[in-house]
């Protein structure tokens, strides 16, 4: 059954609202009369969407070199924090393991939470998984063990972008 609508966006007498029409007709193969459905919707185009909570974020994109077996990996991670040298908490966002699933979808909600006002201060830091994103695409047995070994490496690993050794202290 296939069917299709149309909408009409009609100025109304208020300046900050606007109507919105809409019909909605079927149509068949045979001899059937259209369906329509009014429909009335009202919005307000006065929302602030501005939040004076939020403190700009600086980031910096890179790579880390993870040694798997014979292969060096070029894994692509980004980090975001408000560009302070005051103690701060570690977030790590990792997006699905899927060939749609990147660091751009995750960015808006790691500068989201490092641009918090409060108490604590948080550093963000995005990666890619092997085989995914920008990172890397070496010829592997991309299984559930392989990616356990990536994340257990990056975490503890001397020289990761999370491991606070030497860089950042977190705050008591």
């Amino acid at each position: 059954m296939a069917s299709s609508a149309i909408f009409h966006f009609l100025p109304s007498s208020s300046s900050s609202l606007t109507s919105l029409s809409f019909r909605n007709s079927r149509t068949h193969l045979s001899q059937t009369p259209n369906f329509y459905k009014p429909l009335l919707v009202k919005a307000s185009t006065s929302v602030d969407f501005s939040s004076p909570s939020k403190s700009p974020t600086s980031s910096k994109n890179n790579n880390w070199l993870w040694k798997y077996k014979d292969n060096s990996v070029n894994i692509y991670y980004e980090e975001h924090d408000k560009g302070s040298d005051e103690p701060c908490k570690n977030v790590l966002l990792i997006p699905t393991i899927s060939d749609v699933s990147t660091v751009e979808e995750w960015r808006s909600v790691a500068k989201d939470i490092a641009g918090r006002s409060g108490k604590v201060n948080y550093r963000t830091t995005i990666v890619d998984w092997p085989g995914l994103g920008y990172s890397d695409r070496p010829k592997l047995d991309y299984n559930a063990d392989v990616m356990e070994k990536f994340l257990v490496d990056f975490i503890n690993a001397p020289n990761s972008p999370v491991n606070n050794s030497g860089k950042l202290k977190e705050p008591s």
